[in-house]
């Protein structure tokens, strides 16, 4: 052959080798980028929509109603979740790709009760905005223009005529019939805004031959030299001949290569890396991720690729009976980790305007407040993939409920196939995060049933209790644990938080408690600092948000106590109330200005829920974990979230992160001493000097003492008795106590402590 030709045909095939390599490839097109329209109810007359979306957020964009976030607005447009809203748009499909390939419609989320229609053609109806939905859709493709259409229908309408065919009332009411986030039909901090629409993206896939279903890692043993894993991957159908899996890791340089069998549909790729970089939460070091690359091939050429990241850490709940209970605590690569965190809602009550920099922002705010973990709360959604990948990347540890809250739920055989195939979505969806600790079943189902009165309440015969929690059972102690077993068989299943409730005294003796005593119990703050269970994983207090956004979402004349448009905001029917009644146990006189008195609620918060932590740390190992009640917002209310929701930190975030430093001091003072203690997260001990300075109401310093210390993990306590003899001789006197802890140059942590008479000693922030 001639060598010029020769060079030609090679050039050739180097300029079109990746052309051909992408035609064997699946095509993906995202639908959720054209053009959409909406109609309402049987009209005819087309709106531009915004896909994903949901109907209240394009009625809103086409000024069509006033925002619902503003004054009454929200009570006004309830009755919009009673009409049926269609959406349609229309997408172009080649000859090429209807004879070459079989094409799947993927729809990631459809909120919640949809027909979809292509070509006029009904394919596909949904019941379930916790899941995706497919569906392969050649015979009603067409070469040419086609029509995608989806017919929303209102959820009440749906779950009324499903709770009619009860013979018993479910506590929880509507919701519970519906796979829908419950959040929106209302809570004590959350609009009843019942959306509809497409959430998440639509996606036609392309798919050539086969292709990759799901890989999942296994992490197998961990060293620090060796750590020994493997990516279990499936195929969506079983594979042809000479189909190979290559999985390449982009840190260091590692390939592996495994030949298919024919028929073969699942395959483990095993690997090793040497001089592992561990995966570790917030302050305890770096949350290294490795990135891998699975490629599925036939004959050297590429039909489907995935890339997915992974974090080497080990992780274990403890459970260990002891003198007082039983333990409950994270063990993180082989170190018992103190739990600081707070739950997490739903950042928006129209899921979709919620973009990527909102989740960075709001979680790196956390990452800021020393915040090292976050619980995903029940009555919400399984969150977008961005939250779970800035969780990796910041190392904040992630609680995940499923989406379950505060109720008992449907057990016939339709409802049971919809969770079940929900839960093993949601499962192989998150199970490669390093940042996912656990699943938990519930939010306070176990603990209504067995002590909120339910039984009672609704008049439920023997035969109806025993019904709904052998359905309850079935759920939570069947179903979901035997999908995580099955799918994510690495991680624990926590069946329902709380362990116990709050009025009992085995809650604070085993299990992670909801203590509620404050605020729902109407308790003083100084209960904080008695009612100290193993992991407290819900406990708060309301702030009013930012004066700004109160004037943002309300007219000056609706800013006094009468005012609906105020109380529309306010969702706790005692919230006002409970807010007073604490200040004035703080010798503070609640304003009669609602501006003014939103202040002192949102330094009223800050105190208590400082109080709170400062407790909570203070004993451990018995507390190791404290997770406060609300991270974020979904709407302007006045609630008990840290950040408001424009994303402005409430006074409460800075005492957050203070009480979260890695290593905190306090000062504990009674009539008998004063005991200094310093908490450390450190897992190296370290010396530090910690400089005690008292000065008088004036200035001047009046005693001035210098400690050298070596502390390790945990309460570090020392006696201050020389402190304690001259501040005791010299009580009625007004003194500030500064102690500052350095390590070195390096200032580790300062605070001020006001002292004089012994009746009454304020602890400053």
């Amino acid at each position: 052959m001639n060598t010029k030709f020769e060079m030609r045909i090679w050039l050739l095939l180097l300029l079109f080798w990746p052309a051909l390599i992408a035609s064997a490839q699946k095509k993906e097109v995202l639908l959720s980028q054209g053009k959409w329209t909406f109609t309402i109810a049987s009209s005819t007359i087309h709106f531009p929509a915004k896909v994903p979306g949901c109907q209240y957020a394009d009625l809103l964009r086409n000024g069509m109603i006033p925002d619902p976030f503003e004054g009454n607005h929200e009570s006004q447009l309830q009755a919009i979740a009673n009409i049926p809203f269609t959406y349609q748009t229309n997408f172009v499909v080649n000859k090429n790709d209807l004879e070459t390939a079989t094409p799947i419609l993927l729809f990631k989320g459809l909120d919640t009760y949809a027909k979809v229609y292509l070509n006029g053609y009904l394919i596909l109806t949904a019941n379930n905005m916790h899941r995706s939905w497919e569906c392969e859709v050649k015979p009603w493709l067409k070469e040419g223009l086609n029509t995608l259409s989806i017919r929303f229908e209102p959820s009440l309408a749906v779950t009324e005529a499903l709770a009619k065919k009860q013979t018993y009332t479910l506590p929880g009411g509507e919701y519970v019939y519906a796979r829908k986030a419950a959040y929106q039909f209302g809570w004590d901090w959350a609009p009843r805004l019942l959306t509809m629409g497409i959430w998440k993206d639509i996606v036609l896939v392309w798919q050539n031959s086969n292709a990759i279903k799901h890989a999942q890692f296994v992490l197998h043993s961990l060293t620090d030299t060796l750590a020994k894993a493997s990516y279990k991957v499936v195929l969506k159908a079983p594979a042809e001949k000479a189909t190979t899996i290559v999985l390449n890791l982009k840190n260091n340089r590692l390939e592996k290569v495994l030949q298919l069998d024919s028929g073969q549909q699942e395959a483990s790729l095993d690997f090793e890396i040497e001089n592992p970089n561990y995966w570790w939460c917030k302050g305890m070091g770096t949350p290294y991720l490795y990135e891998a690359k699975i490629q599925l091939k036939l004959a050297h050429k590429s039909l489907d690729e995935t890339t997915t990241r992974f974090g080497l850490r080990t992780i274990e709940w403890v459970q260990t009976p002891d003198d007082s209970g039983s333990s409950f605590y994270v063990k993180l690569n082989g170190y018992p980790v103190f739990m600081k965190g707070a739950n997490w809602v739903p950042a928006h009550s129209f899921l979709s305007e919620v973009n990527n920099s909102n989740y960075t922002y709001l979680l790196q705010l956390a990452a800021n407040a020393n915040l090292n973990m976050l619980r995903v709360w029940g009555g919400g959604i399984y969150e977008q993939d961005v939250f779970y990948q800035q969780c990796d990347e910041l190392g904040i540890l992630v609680w995940q409920d499923f989406m379950f809250a505060c109720a008992m739920y449907p057990g016939d055989t339709a409802f049971m196939a919809n969770v079940t195939a929900e839960a093993n979505e949601q499962i192989v969806r998150l199970r490669n995060h390093p940042s996912l600790a656990l699943w938990c079943g519930n939010n306070e189902s176990a603990e209504g049933w067995h002590n909120w009165g339910w039984q009672k309440q609704y008049g439920y015969s023997e035969v109806d209790s025993a019904t709904i929690w052998q359905h309850y059972l079935n759920m939570f102690e069947g179903i979901l644990p035997s999908a995580v077993s099955k799918l994510d068989a690495q991680r624990y299943y926590h069946p329902s938080s709380p362990a116990n409730g709050w009025g009992r005294a085995k809650a604070y003796k085993t299990g992670d408690v909801h203590y509620w005593g404050v605020w729902w119990g109407d308790e003083p703050f100084k209960k904080y600092e008695e009612k100290v269970g193993r992991f407290v994983s819900e406990y708060g207090f309301q702030g009013f948000p930012s004066n700004e956004l109160l004037l943002k979402y309300l007219q000056s004349s609706q800013l006094h106590f009468d005012s609906m448009a105020l109380r529309n905001h306010q969702k706790h029917p005692r919230g006002f109330e409970l807010i007073r009644t604490q200040l004035q146990r703080e010798g503070i006189r609640p304003s009669d200005s609602v501006l003014i008195f939103a202040q002192q609620s949102r330094l009223l918060q800050a105190k208590g829920i400082e109080m709170a932590i400062d407790a909570h740390r203070r004993n451990m190992p018995y507390c190791m974990g404290t997770l406060f009640w609300q991270w974020n917002d979904c709407w302007p209310a006045i609630s008990w979230s840290a950040i408001d929701f424009l994303g402005k930190p409430k006074p409460v975030y800075e005492a957050v992160k203070r009480a979260f430093q890695p290593i905190r001091q306090q000062c504990l003072i009674t009539k008998d001493s004063i005991k200094f203690l310093l908490i450390s997260d450190q897992v190296d001990s370290l010396t530090v000097t910690a400089k005690i300075q008292v000065k008088d109401a004036m200035g001047q310093t009046l005693l001035v003492q210098t400690k050298t210390l070596t502390i390790g993990w945990g309460v570090n306590s020392l006696l201050l008795p020389n402190v304690y003899a001259f501040i005791n001789t010299n009580d009625s006197t007004p003194m500030l106590m500064r102690i500052e802890v350095s390590k070195g140059k390096t200032m580790i942590d300062s605070r001020d402590y006001q002292l004089g008479n012994w009746k009454e000693v304020i602890l400053e922030k």
